[in-house]
């Protein structure tokens, strides 16, 4: 164990371990360490347990730290990471170059497990990781917060050219955290369900973050740009990625995030491709109750049923889209697409302004294609009952060639 190390810029390089206890290098470091290179390190740990890392247990505040050329192969392990576990208020300044991890759950680039802190200005570059479990992430694996009332205290973060791989919540930032200010470029996440291009699940306080040029591709459901799971996003894009859900129930797949319980606003999807095996389909959410202030342009979206251009599923209980355009190329195999929603879910609507509203409005479908055996519409393909008129849809602008058997709405 270390209390303090201030390292004033010097570098331990060039260890190879083979060890089978829970730790690694430094088993635990308490205090702070500052201004520390480690490179060219190598850990092999073939034992099952927890804990396999640079430092195991983490409890001191760090600043200026390089992690270089890490080898850590404990693929009978669960917290794996240059640090497995931490537990201090404040890390700055974290570079992550050459990064190869093998374990099972909770495997994180950065940190494989810790709860929201000021964990700042961290940067991964070419980080590989391969796990069989749960809560992978490129920069964190799994990143619970404290208080889900105020924007993450975790942010500025950036990962590119990385390759995580995992079974569900998987990231490329965090398998499960959210999202501020957290960019990533260039990246592959792979895995079985709630994958997504920064974050597995990110409730929550999601804002200012993007994702480019990427491939986010999961065999289960909840796969999307961004996130997997979200409860409120705020000007994030997607730009030139592809997303694939590739299993036969591969639900909720979306350019932006898969499943959502907020409004999305002031994002984007540009020139991406969203392609399912399964329902639930659109270019901002797969299923979720809606968006405002958001776009999705020049982008192919494809799936069996449930389609859309905003939403593949609008469900109601305040459902809204509005303030919305897409200019998309955009099919359903089976049923049910539109313009902006594939299907409103709309059996309780009452059509008075409760909580039970469903509201499409101010919106609009340019240059687009639309394409399905039947229930094809301009705005929305199916719905359960008769729309409400009036001003709950209003404003709304269709240019498009719908193709089917059935053309509805």
């Amino acid at each position: 164990s270390i209390g303090n190390l201030e390292g004033n810029g010097h570098t331990i390089k060039n260890v190879s371990i083979n060890i089978e206890s829970s730790g690694g290098l430094i088993k635990e470091l308490k205090e702070s360490m500052n201004n520390v290179n480690f490179e060219n390190i190598n850990i092999v740990n073939d034992t099952s347990g927890n804990y396999v890392g640079i430092i195991g247990n983490n409890s001191g505040n760090l600043e200026n730290i390089l992690f270089k050329d890490i080898e850590i192969h404990a693929k009978n392990r669960s917290f794996v990471g240059c640090i497995a576990n931490n537990t201090a208020d404040k890390i700055n300044n974290i570079t992550l170059e050459g990064i190869t991890l093998e374990g099972i759950q909770y495997v994180g680039g950065a940190i494989a497990y810790t709860t929201e802190r000021e964990i700042t200005n961290i940067v991964g570059n070419d980080i590989k990781i391969t796990a069989t479990g749960n809560y992978v992430g490129g920069i964190i694996g799994s990143l619970p917060w404290i208080d889900y009332t105020v924007r993450p205290y975790t942010n500025s973060i950036k990962i590119e050219n990385s390759n995580i791989k995992g079974n569900s919540y998987v990231g490329g930032a965090y398998g499960y955290g959210r999202l501020y200010k957290v960019d990533g470029i260039n990246n592959t996440v792979e895995g079985n369900s709630y994958v997504g291009g920064l974050s597995g699940f990110a409730y929550t306080h999601t804002r200012n973050s993007t994702v480019r040029n990427s491939t986010i591709i999961g065999t289960g459901d909840h796969i999307a740009g961004l996130a997997a799971h979200h409860n409120g996003t705020y000007y994030c894009n997607v730009y030139d990625s592809t997303i694939k859900g590739i299993g036969i129930n591969s639900n909720d797949v979306a350019g932006l995030v898969g499943k959502g319980w907020g409004t999305p606003s002031g994002c984007s999807v540009q020139n991406c491709t969203i392609t399912s095996n399964g329902s639930n389909v659109g270019g901002i959410n797969g299923i979720g109750i809606g968006a405002q202030n958001s776009f999705v342009y020049n982008t192919i979206i494809s799936g069996y049923s449930n389609v859309g251009g905003i939403n593949g599923t609008l469900e109601a209980h305040g459902g809204t889209i509005r303030n919305t355009y897409v200019n998309a190329d955009i099919t359903a195999v089976s049923n049910s697409v539109g313009g902006l929603v594939g299907y409103l879910n709309n059996q309780a609507d009452t059509g008075v302004s409760d909580n039970n509203t469903t509201e499409i409005y101010d919106s609009a479908v340019y240059s687009t294609n639309i394409k399905s055996n039947n229930n094809v519409g301009g705005i929305a393909g199916r719905s359960d009952k008769e729309l409400y008129a009036d001003k709950l849809f209003d404003g709304i602008y269709v240019e498009a060639n719908l193709e089917g058997e059935e053309n509805s709405i």
